[in-house]
């Protein structure tokens, strides 16, 4: 990666050839890694982009490679460059519209927020714009499956089994669902309703240790049962 997604505009470097960009940040040009530097350090809005960061970029979008000051190019042709950014996510999308899908006003709600910090003259070197919809309820439980799996496989490495009701499930997703903060959210969930108290059992059974652990939802909340 180039920049990452911390500071709200990332570009992942794709190569077609694998041995094309396996190139430290130091090949990077260094006003950019200075700029990337910068941006993190400094604070700034995370779709605070600078017009000298926007510059390299245009010059790969443009000439298809970046030189840094010691006359080092990187070559970016047969390169596939992905650009992410939270644009046009805040708040909820609204307007009336006879006819038009949410999907429609979510993607004119983006390009109306990408050309407020990007100048025509980028937006018009980008092959395509791909918006994404907000995460649904069922798109949780589906992120809730894969997290679970993954907590009972770090679990089955230590010996224990791991179990739960469907009454888990939907109550991660019920605590978690958020269409603002996204799947995020649900890691944190698990952490708090699960993880952790999870750890705390482990710690507790030393002296007489447990070998499975099954959850399940009681009076509105999520119980441990332990064997």
């Amino acid at each position: 990666n180039i920049l990452t997604d911390d500071l709200g505009v990332g570009v992942v470097i794709g190569p077609l050839d694998k041995t094309l960009f396996q190139l430290e940040l130091s090949a990077v040009p260094d006003a950019l890694h200075a700029e990337i530097q910068f941006l993190h350090d400094s604070g700034h809005d995370r779709e605070h982009v600078s017009s000298s960061l926007l510059n390299i970029l245009l010059q790969v979008l443009d000439d298809g490679r970046i030189t840094d000051s010691q006359g080092k190019t990187v070559n970016f042709e047969n390169t596939v460059i992905v650009m992410t950014s939270n644009a046009g996510s805040e708040g909820r999308v609204g307007g009336l519209g006879f006819g038009r899908s949410d999907q429609d006003m979510v993607a004119e709600k983006t390009m109306k927020a990408l050309r407020e910090f990007l100048r025509p003259e980028f937006i018009n070197r980008v092959d395509d714009i791909i918006t994404f919809n907000h995460l649904t309820e069922e798109n949780f439980l589906g992120i809730a499956d894969i997290m679970l799996e993954e907590l009972r496989t770090s679990l089955e490495n230590r010996s224990l089994i791991f179990t739960w009701t469907e009454d888990v499930r939907q109550k991660l997703v019920q605590e978690a669902y958020s269409m603002t903060y996204g799947a995020r959210n649900l890691r944190r969930t698990i952490q708090r309703l699960l993880e952790d108290p999870i750890s705390e059992r482990i710690i507790d059974s030393f002296e007489v240790p447990i070998s499975a652990i099954h959850a399940y939802v009681d009076g509105g909340e999520v119980q441990l049962q332990t064997q």
